[in-house]
């Protein structure tokens, strides 16, 4: 019995690959997934920017636009990889500050980062 995934012929191999592994990804990190493979790969192909993709700096990656919500047609978009890093940085920045200004106002403290 063949227990593997059928995924139509038309899409090359390789982006079912990329598929699988972004799926993989999501169900790892615990973030709903609600692509099917048609609409994943329709919406690299619309970006214009499929030839682009990769995790190398010049490269482009999907996105979420808001992280609490699903992977989903309407709430991804295709950024350039520096542009991912830098918003990933700025993110965790904001919330490393968060952090210490709340453990500060825990040790009775008044501490605030400026940038």
């Amino acid at each position: 019995m063949d227990n593997r995934l059928k995924y139509p012929k038309e899409i090359p191999s390789l982006w079912r690959l990329r598929y699988s592994r972004a799926k993989a990804q999501a169900k790892f990190r615990k973030e709903e997934w609600r692509f099917n493979i048609e609409t994943w790969y329709g919406f690299w192909q619309a970006s214009k920017q499929a030839d682009k993709i990769g995790s190398k700096l010049e490269g482009v990656v999907m996105v979420r636009i808001d992280s609490n919500k699903s992977w989903n047609i309407n709430n991804c978009i295709i950024v350039s990889r520096s542009h991912q890093l830098w918003k990933l940085g700025r993110d965790n920045f904001a919330n490393a500050k968060e952090s210490i200004e709340q453990y500060a106002l825990y040790r009775g403290e008044n501490y605030e980062i400026t940038q």
